[in-house]
């Protein structure tokens, strides 16, 4: 595969989710082959596509991934009361659980070397409390063998691996119904900073690839899904009782005076040293644009001091007018937070999920990034899209196009005879995806004659 060195590789190989808004039965998610071997095969999908209706469940699967990510790396998450708010309207009403399974393969010269599995499930108790009710951490040395062992395994906060270290047995203790054994390990290597332990070291050596790889996922919401202000102000119209919640009323009031403060200084913060750095990523933005906008002569910054650093902002220089940064097209916005991503994937193994990728950006665009971080990109992107166009391009990698059901289900794209993924997709042709609306059908609805 293009775009690979003889550096570690890490790639996400299946997602499985169950219990977040309207998926209640696991969904699963094929990057790579389920036999997994030593002898690296091409056919890995470096980018994939997610198609479906309109509240089918493609944005639960961002959210699923994000979640994960959350309570995998960060000890704290369960103890967010943000988070808890958040947790409690995306999880799935008929569910008793929240459930998530990543599995990763890491490559070394072309050659897979091993492989993990990280399994959470997520309960919530009668008192409206969320906690882990079991964890487990797999691993595989493709090296030495095919045999699967199991290096860690938590059930209802019980740590029931044996042969754990001593140390990290009473780190853990009665702290792994709220925090994963993940988080809590990073944490214990942080404060403890021994490195005459050999046995924590080694078991943080043997997981560091997991950790890296938990790290490396970037989750990307279109406006409409990040609800940080909207459980903030909840907060605040909630209280009947205002003198026990004075605390909670005042930290939501200052995160939303925070928010508006941050938005309205319409820059980013750049420390001193760090300013030729960001002047050459800003030069490197605006060639990136103007392969799609030829007009933009220039990004030109205006930097005003502050600390130990400067906030700048932002001007698109056009030669006969500059307009703030703030004030761009969304589709400008967007294909600078794209480029962001890109310049990652080309340098890092980031795995980035992003919802409605093509909302704001034009087709024709779409397609060739698309077909570059396919060819090019170090990382994996995976993206809900309404868009049939990146088909085009990712109809000739296995596992780069799936198809999510009204019902919620996951259907790969298989081809099927000389019909196009396109052809199929928009005549109805995918098992569980019958696109039989016709034009007509508005009148019921928009018609003269009410009935």
């Amino acid at each position: 595969m293009k775009g690979e060195s003889n550096m570690n590789n890490t790639y996400l190989t299946r997602f499985k989710f169950s219990g977040v808004k309207n998926i209640k039965e696991e969904v699963t998610l094929q990057f790579y082959k389920q036999t997994i071997t030593p002898q690296l095969d091409s056919k890995l999908a470096k980018v994939k596509a997610i198609y479906g209706p309109n509240g089918s469940g493609k944005s639960a699967i961002i959210h699923a991934v994000s979640m994960y990510r959350s309570i995998a790396f960060n000890r704290k998450t369960l103890y967010s009361d943000d988070f808890i708010s958040n947790i409690k309207h995306l999880k799935n009403n008929e569910s008793e659980k929240m459930s998530f399974e990543v599995e990763f393969m890491i490559v070394y010269k072309n050659k897979v070397i091993a492989i993990y599995t990280h399994q959470l499930s997520i309960t919530q108790s009668e008192s409206d409390e969320f906690f882990i009710d079991n964890e487990r951490i797999d691993f595989v040395d493709l090296s030495v063998s095919k045999t699967k062992s199991t290096m860690i395994e938590v059930k209802d906060g019980v740590l029931v691996t044996s042969g754990v270290n001593e140390e990290i047995v009473k780190f853990t203790y009665n702290t792994l119904r709220t925090s994963s054994f993940l988080s809590k390990l990073i944490e214990f290597y942080l404060l403890k900073n021994d490195d005459s332990n050999q046995e924590m070291l080694n078991l943080v050596f043997q997981l560091m690839p997991l950790i890296l790889a938990v790290l490396s996922i970037e989750c990307v919401f279109i406006d409409e899904d990040d609800h940080s202000l909207y459980f903030a102000h909840k907060k605040l119209i909630d209280s009947s009782d205002i003198m026990p919640r004075l605390t909670d009323i005042a930290e939501s009031y200052a995160k939303i005076s925070s928010m508006k403060k941050l938005k309205n200084q319409k820059g980013d913060y750049i420390e001193k040293d760090d300013v030729p750095l960001y002047e050459k990523h800003v030069s490197k933005l605006a060639r990136f644009l103007q392969l799609f906008k030829p007009t933009l002569k220039s990004i030109d910054l205006v930097k005003r001091a502050y600390e130990d650093g400067y906030y700048v902002t932002k001007t698109m220089n056009y030669g006969f007018t500059q307009i703030d940064f703030e004030f761009e097209s969304a589709g400008i916005k967007k294909l600078s937070k794209m480029f962001d991503l890109v310049e990652k994937m080309m340098q890092t193994n980031l795995i980035v999920f992003i919802d409605e990728l093509d909302s704001s950006i034009n087709d024709v665009y779409l397609i060739k990034l698309v077909d570059f971080i396919q060819n090019y990109g170090k990382g994996q992107l995976i993206f809900t899209t309404h868009n049939a166009s990146p088909m085009k391009i990712l109809k000739n990698h296995k596992f780069s196009i799936d198809f999510m059901t009204s019902n919620g289900q996951i259907v790969p794209y298989t081809k099927n005879g000389n019909y196009s993924p396109e052809n199929l997709y928009r005549e109805g042709m995918i098992k569980g995806l019958p696109f039989n609306i016709e034009s007509y059908d508005f009148l019921k609805i928009f018609g003269d004659n009410d009935e």
